[in-house]
């Protein structure tokens, strides 16, 4: 079997080979409302216990489902009743608040009981175990004194994963105070093991001593949740991703204890429609009753069920999807079933030991409990794989093996949606009466599945489609046209045919013209209008005849083709040419230039010029009409790409693939996003020198906001940072770390960008060679100073895999998005970047490597170097249009190696001189210890103590070469790079480091 729960099942017996009785836990914090974490935790919980069942009937199972209940209460839930009254038992434990909903005695009582409802709704098996009555009754006590007697080294755990400052007061104990009830955070000034007891000073200088046991003391998270699992002898349990540092800290502690840690399954966590992680206290996401208002429990359940370990996000639109899976689930399983019935070996047949050959399916360790799958023909290994993929269907482990046989006659829930929609149903009998027509013996009655789907449909369709739906309304030949149409249908005979409806009703739209009417080819002017306003277009011209001066002020913000009337482009540009001659624009002198068009006499010549100019007579805000025009000339340019981009869809062309045409379209669409204002391609000198003077002041005053940082001092005062508008090439010989050095700057700046405070900006990483999560894990090495090799081995020691979990956390905030498709064009690669601009705010660009990005052209596909120029010139064109830096990185030519002198040089870049040309820097990665590391001569003689003291003054000693620098200097810096964990730094902390 290969779906996850058979494997976690697998697991749990490899782990426990001789447990006679395995314990499951799932835990629940009670501060907020049970939700459909809850649900997914508990239930993915059980579909393991189911498996682990099927597979070895003789181990006995439990689920403990803990409520921990006696958390001191440190915020108020949004979604919770009577919020001032609970703000006054802050930090007291739930038990011990009074219940704000006034049903239970306690907060904590009544969230409890909300749980075990909620579980005995699902009919989930379970023994619930309280908190507060675990720690009071003393079931916690023998774990709480060994804790207290291993103090120390449960301190020497937990105090690595905290901050200094939270070191200095930080104690697994947490007293509940004898005053105020209050579950306090304080440090422990002494231990006592032999009385039991901690001490500790209250918050005004008391020094109190109490003992760790009978509810007087609790646990912090962490040492509570190794303490539970030791308490009670858990051996599994599932937690969400986030939890992933806590539990192996709690696994560490529930060593200390005694006890081996429990098999621990992480899954993802569900997000909600922005995304964001669901939490309790807010009540974002899909609540468990607003899925079951639209599809039945069957559909969650799938939807939790499949693939735990990818982060999936809820929301409504997911719902009928996950409806209809389910039934196409059920479908397979019964044809499996069926299936397997009709061969010679059923799967009764499974416990008959008749054959010479038999394979165990699992030895349980129990001798009487071995179970037997015969194979002694190919009938019987034919069953037996049907019997597999059997019991790998999900809904096999939904309905724990008794899936029930659901027929639907061929009716899925998204049929019933659209049939909902199509006949704007009020109820489902209107839906039911459709279903009549079509399958006769279908009922309500008799079908209570397709019945519940009808009435889900309904109010799916009432909740989500009707309110988006809009009517349009038709005009006189279209009206006639439908009432036509409803007579024909009125007047059809009640025993004809789908086939004959199909046929009158086509003969009918084609005598009517219907078809052509609604057809999306061929739309009435009177139906679909372009966007325009043509009031706009005569208020702005009027005013430019009226004044002239008004011509300089809109110049650089429209042009003639924003017009949406033809006779006022021509106007707009006739107007334009006379002022550049030097001649006044007024009716007069614009009349000779249109004596002879058609469309200025019809709408009255002079006069139309005069009511113009008349029309701009009051006061008019200049800059809002400009904008109104350019507005809908916009909406008029969408309109005719998307024409454009439905046109080339129907074109089908080798050279021209689906993948090549969204490419394209994105570009163009880009392209339109981003039009300049009037296309104005020039910049007035006085604009630009105010531009560069307030650049040059500010860098005065601070020269840190020069450019995007590299995190590298030296290199940061020789480039003066990543600079806007930038193309660098960052060039070197394999193995010399030019791929490390990027992920270092990039990193680097990244961090920067993360402490703006304005408004979020990214750093983008395009690596055409090497995977995202091979990036990741270098990006979490050299953040956290582990050897790459050793994580990538697993060879590394708790406190390591400690500092990597610690750093993967810290690196998963930062703005960084990495795009690890292979052999991208420059097209594709133009259009991510530009897309990627407009969502993210990407501030720099990395791109590993350049000889990897392929050309556009037929051209370039035939030439190398022509290929290599237009992917540099492409690049250049970007880092311009947007105004970021790029850094891509390069080859260089195997001539480097034939040298004695093994420094590159700008000779030495691969494939085309252009690099050097369209690169504004070059830069060439160096280290001299690569080389002499392989001439190292034989041991026990003078060159061999010569090499050794030539290789102690260049080890970890990397030269960034700066050859190229249009607007600075050219250079070297020296870097001290650290190979086993690729992280680069500045040469002057060598020695520290």
């Amino acid at each position: 079997m290969t779906s996850w729960p058979f494997q976690e099942a697998e697991k749990i017996l490899q782990e426990f080979p001789n447990k006679k009785e395995i314990i499951f836990e799932t835990g629940y914090g009670p501060s907020g409302l049970p939700h459909i974490g809850t649900f997914g935790e508990v239930f993915r919980t059980t579909v393991v216990v189911n498996a682990l069942k099927k597979i070895a009937p003789g181990i006995k199972t439990k689920i403990i489902a803990v409520s921990d209940d006696m958390d001191g209460l440190r915020k108020i839930p949004d979604n919770v009743p009577n919020q001032e009254m609970l703000r006054e038992h802050l930090n007291k434990p739930l038990t011990m608040i009074p219940d704000p909903f006034g049903t239970h005695q306690s907060y904590g009582h009544h969230m409890n009981s909300l749980l075990c409802k909620f579980l005995d709704l699902f009919e989930f098996e379970y023994e619930f175990r309280s908190a507060t009555e675990c720690y009071k009754s003393g079931v916690y006590d023998e774990k709480l004194l060994l804790l207290l007697k291993n103090y120390d080294k449960v301190m020497d755990v937990m105090l690595p994963s905290f901050r200094e400052e939270r070191q200095q007061t930080y104690s697994p104990f947490l007293p509940v105070c004898p005053k105020t009830s209050q579950v306090l955070q304080v440090p422990v000034i002494e231990t006592n093991i032999d009385k039991g007891t901690i001490t500790y000073e209250d918050p005004n200088g008391e020094k109190i001593e109490v003992p760790v046991t009978k509810g007087k003391c609790k646990l912090q998270w962490k040492p509570d949740w190794g303490m539970r699992w030791a308490a009670f002898g858990v051996n599994y349990e599932a937690h969400g991703k986030d939890l992933t540092p806590s539990a192996v800290l709690s696994s560490q502690i529930c060593e200390i204890l005694g006890e081996k840690p429990p098999l621990l399954f992480c899954y993802e966590l569900f997000l909600d429609k922005e995304g964001k992680k669901i939490s309790k206290s807010k009540g974002n996401g899909i609540s468990i009753e607003e899925w079951l208002t639209y599809a039945p429990t069957e559909s969650l359940a799938l939807y939790i069920f499949q693939s735990p370990k990818k982060a999936k996000r809820l929301y409504f639109d997911v719902i009928p999807k996950s409806t209809d899976e389910y039934l196409e689930f059920v479908k397979r399983y019964h044809e499996n079933k069926d299936n397997v019935l009709n061969t010679e070996s059923s799967e009764s047949s499974i416990v008959i030991p008749e054959f010479s050959s038999v394979i165990p399916v699992r030895d349980t360790g129990i001798q009487e409990e071995k179970i037997w799958i015969p194979v002694s023909s190919t009938a019987d290994r034919g069953a037996n794989l049907l019997l597999e993929q059997r019991l790998d269907n999900p809904t096999w482990h939904i309905h724990q093996g008794n899936v029930p046989n659901i027929e639907t006659s061929g009716i899925n829930f998204s049929l019933l949606l659209n049939l909902a929609a199509a006949c704007n149903a009020e109820n489902k009998e209107i839906l039911w009466g459709f279903i009549s027509s079509y399958a006769p013996n279908v009922t309500p009655e008799n079908n209570k599945m397709l019945d519940r789907l009808s009435d889900f449909a309904v109010k799916y369709y009432h909740d989500f489609i009707k309110p988006t739906k809009s009517y349009k309304t038709p005009n006189a030949k279209e009206k006639e046209a439908l009432l036509d149409l409803k007579d024909t249908l009125h007047s059809l005979s009640t025993t004809i045919t789908a086939e004959e409806i199909q046929s009158q009703l086509l003969s009918k739209l084609k005598m009517n013209e219907l078809a052509s009417l609604l057809s999306s080819r061929s739309v009435d002017k009177e139906i679909c209008k372009l966007p325009h306003n043509l009031e706009a277009e005569q208020m702005l011209i009027g005013a430019m005849i009226r004044d002239n001066r008004i011509c300089d002020a809109v110049e650089d913000t429209i042009t003639a083709e924003n017009f949406y009337d033809p006779l006022h482009q021509s106007i707009f540009t006739q107007i334009s040419k006379t002022r550049k001659h030097g001649i006044v624009a007024n009716e007069l002198s614009l009349k000779m230039f249109f004596e002879n068009n058609q469309a200025f006499t019809e709408c009255g010549g002079v006069e139309y010029l005069a009511k113009l100019a008349a029309k701009a007579s009051i006061a008019l805000d200049i800059y809002s009409l400009t904008r109104i025009i350019r507005d809908t000339y916009l909406r008029r340019c969408l309109i005719k790409l998307g024409q454009e981009i439905v046109g080339d869809s129907y074109n089908y062309d080798i050279e021209n693939p689906a993948q090549a045409q969204i490419e394209q379209a994105m570009t163009k669409l880009f392209n339109l996003a981003v039009k300049k204002q009037g296309e104005k391609t020039y910049i007035k000198l006085a604009s630009s020198v105010k531009d560069v003077v307030e650049k040059i002041s500010m860098l005065k005053n601070n020269p840190e906001a020069l450019g995007v940082t590299t995190g590298l001092q030296d290199l940061n005062q020789l480039l003066g940072g990543l600079q806007k508008s930038d193309l660098l090439i960052l060039a070197a010989r394999p193995s010399m770390g030019k791929t490390a050095l990027a992920l270092n700057i990039a990193l680097n700046a990244c961090k920067m960008l993360q402490k703006r405070a304005d408004k979020q900006h990214y750093v983008a990483f395009f690596s055409l060679e090497m995977s995202a999560e091979q990036l990741t894990a270098r990006l979490i090495t050299i953040d956290s100073g582990i050897s790459y090799y050793k994580a990538l081995t697993g060879r590394i020691s708790d406190f390591e895999l400690h500092e990597f979990i610690n750093a993967s956390t810290e690196l998963s905030e930062l703005p960084f998005i990495i795009d690890d498709t292979p052999a991208l064009s420059i097209s594709a690669l133009r259009t991510r970047i530009r897309l990627l601009y407009q969502l993210y705010n990407v501030e720099v660009v990395f791109i590993d490597y350049l000889q990897l990005i392929r050309g556009t052209t037929k051209r370039s596909n035939e030439n190398r170097v022509q290929e290599i120029s237009e992917v540099t010139q492409g690049l250049k064109a970007i880092a311009k249009e947007l105004n970021i830096p790029i850094v891509a990185l390069s080859q260089l030519s195997r001539s480097v190696e034939q040298r004695d002198d093994k420094k590159p040089q700008l000779s030495d870049l691969r494939d085309s001189g252009s690099i050097e040309q369209d690169a504004d820097i070059v830069m060439f990665l160096y280290r001299e210890e690569y080389y002499e590391l392989r001439k190292q001569p034989n041991e026990g003689n003078n060159k061999h103590r010569e090499w050794q003291e030539k290789m102690e003054k260049i080890r970890n000693i990397a030269e960034l070469i700066i050859a190229k620098q249009r607007n600075g200097p050219i250079g070297s810096v020296k870097l001290y790079f650290d190979s086993n964990r690729g992280s680069f730094k500045d040469y002057t902390e060598r020695h520290s480091v």
